[in-house]
């Protein structure tokens, strides 16, 4: 058997959902405050010219290979019998 108020009750319930979804939908979109940037500040840009070294890479890497080709040769090669 077949109420005859259903489809009266759920055009009802139907229009209640909507405006509380509304409602809340409005609610919640009035309470937003635009809140402040806490962005991080951007970095000094690059200079346009950085100083040269006082002396060159060749010259460095030169140096650094004599100098372990030095520790290299102090080092005694032991020999088994």
């Amino acid at each position: 058997m077949k109420h005859s108020e259903t489809p009266r009750f759920a055009h009802a319930k139907r229009l209640l959902t909507l405006l509380l979804l509304g409602s809340l939908l409005t609610g919640c979109s009035a309470t937003l405050k635009p809140s402040a940037c806490s962005c991080a500040k951007l970095p000094e840009p690059p200079l346009l010219s950085t100083p040269l070294p006082q002396t060159s890479y060749l010259e460095s890497v030169l140096e650094d290979l004599k100098k372990w080709q030095a520790r290299l040769s102090a080092i005694r090669l032991t020999s088994e019998p």
